[in-house]
């Protein structure tokens, strides 16, 4: 074999196994991270529908945390990590229809920041991202952006 045609098979190996996997990766990652957010803007849609309003009322004024189908994330912030441990309901009856899980098998969280009701209710839809973990403080005062790698809307 000519030491061109090494060269060119070395290359050919280098390419297959250092650089086409984490492109790979990355790829998968990016249309999870598009998935997840079409998924949360369209909740967050129907939610803000005017016949949601009664529902986003009592949920404002009691627990204010809906969850989907999948695993129930932990939270970054002790405050809500206690929210989501004890205060939550079923987000499939809200919608009308089941909710699958976020692209990592997580549940997508509804949040309604308590005091805000009615149709200017401050609505939080997320999904915890690749690691699992909601890091957006999302209790009353809290920021007003998506945190870490969280994937979400915010509907005021």
């Amino acid at each position: 074999m000519t030491g061109r045609r090494l060269l060119g098979a070395l290359t050919a190996i280098v390419l297959a196994t250092a650089i086409l996997p984490p492109a790979a990766a990355w790829w998968v990652t990016v249309r999870r991270v598009h998935r997840a957010e079409a998924t949360a803007a369209a909740l967050a849609y129907q939610l803000r529908s005017p016949e949601r309003a009664a529902l986003l009322d009592r949920l404002a004024i009691g627990a204010g945390i809906l969850y989907g189908e999948g695993r129930v994330p932990s939270a970054d912030h002790s405050s809500d990590q206690h929210l989501l441990a004890e205060s939550h309901g079923p987000l499939s009856s809200a919608i009308g229809a089941p909710v699958d899980p976020d692209p990592w098998g997580n549940c997508y969280i509804v949040r309604v920041l308590s005091g805000a009701t009615g149709p200017g209710a401050e609505v939080w839809v997320i999904s915890a991202g690749p690691n699992g973990i909601v890091e957006t403080t999302w209790s009353v005062g809290g920021t007003v952006a998506v945190g870490g790698d969280d994937v979400g809307v915010r509907v005021k």
